[in-house]
């Protein structure tokens, strides 16, 4: 019997944790064979440093020994290979979000109230940032742009205009399928920014996590051309390095990990430099200069900077 977590496929496949209570937070794993999950309490949740709960299948086979898999079910064996052809965003919903007045953004005042409105509003041009005006009112709309310029994905999240943090209550939306009213399309990311390796290829290529820290970093470090992950597995970019880090080739790369990823993202640096010419580095700065206080809640590079913006 093989196992797995289960593959992001919108809001219904991210459950509440059962250790911090957050929703939309919790990965469960699967039985590869039958698609059912093992249990609800075994998963892993994705606030790897805020929370760290991890209940492995291992760890639960062993407290469980009786436990039976669900019945084989041949229809519910997932497809491997999805040779349909990319499905990409019309220009339009794009120019329609940036046409929403940066004021309504609650990102956007953060953002101004720590660097400035020039800052702000330069940033938000240069990666294309949109508002909603609908579902969450004054969330901010980040749009997934390849190098090729082709729009692949819209990724919804409301934050709180003090603090700049992300309203975890709402968790993250992806608007691709609904902008599309094409449940079927085959929508795969790219990395956050990526449509600007295009326009800068002599500059250093810096990997962050979040999107919101990318923006942050490309004010305080324009030297460098700053793109996110989405997630620390997000964009399939550890799973599909491939094809994902394709726009990586023979450019220097330097990761950004949160703190308490800086193991995990050295082996993803390995794993991506022998299937992607490019010359890799991960950076240990934050961990350098980190508390213990700041390791347990996660930091990122962004929050160092805001530090000594404010």
């Amino acid at each position: 019997m093989a196992v797995k977590l289960e593959e992001y496929r919108g809001g219904k496949t991210r459950h509440t944790c059962p250790a911090c209570g957050h929703r939309r937070e919790f990965t469960r794993y699967v039985v590869v064979e039958t698609g059912e999950y093992v249990a609800d309490h075994v998963g892993r949740c994705n606030r790897y440093n805020k929370c760290g709960y991890h209940y492995t299948t291992k760890q639960y086979f062993s407290d469980n020994p009786n436990y039976t898999p669900p019945p084989f079910d041949c229809t519910k064996i997932a497809v491997k290979e999805d040779n349909r052809p990319v499905t990409f965003i019309p220009q339009e919903h794009l120019i329609k979000s940036m046409e929403t007045a940066y004021s309504s953004n609650n990102f956007y005042w953060w953002l101004e109230t720590n660097f400035g409105k020039q800052a702000a509003e330069e940033a938000f041009l240069k990666y294309m940032i949109g508002t909603s005006n609908c579902i969450w009112p004054g969330a901010t709309e980040y749009w997934q742009i390849d190098i090729n310029h082709n729009i692949r994905q819209c990724k919804m999240i409301q934050y709180n205009s003090l603090t700049g943090k992300r309203d975890r209550n709402l968790g993250v939306r992806f608007m691709g399928k609904k902008l599309l009213s094409n449940e079927d399309a085959r929508l795969d990311q790219c990395f956050f920014g990526e449509h600007q390796l295009s326009e800068h290829p002599e500059k250093t290529i810096a990997v962050v996590e979040g999107e919101s820290a990318a923006v942050v970093c490309s004010i305080a470090y324009p030297e460098m051309t700053w793109i996110a992950t989405g997630g620390i597995y997000g964009c399939k970019w550890t799973t599909c390095p491939e094809t994902v880090c394709k726009p990586l080739e023979n450019r220097n790369v330097v990761l950004f990990p949160d703190l308490g990823s800086t193991d995990e993202w050295k082996q993803f640096a390995e794993k991506v430099s022998k299937r992607i010419n490019c010359h890799i580095v991960v950076s240990e700065d934050l961990e350098a200069i980190a508390t213990d206080s700041d390791r347990h809640n996660g930091l990122d590079i962004a929050d160092f900077i805001t530090r000594k913006y404010s």
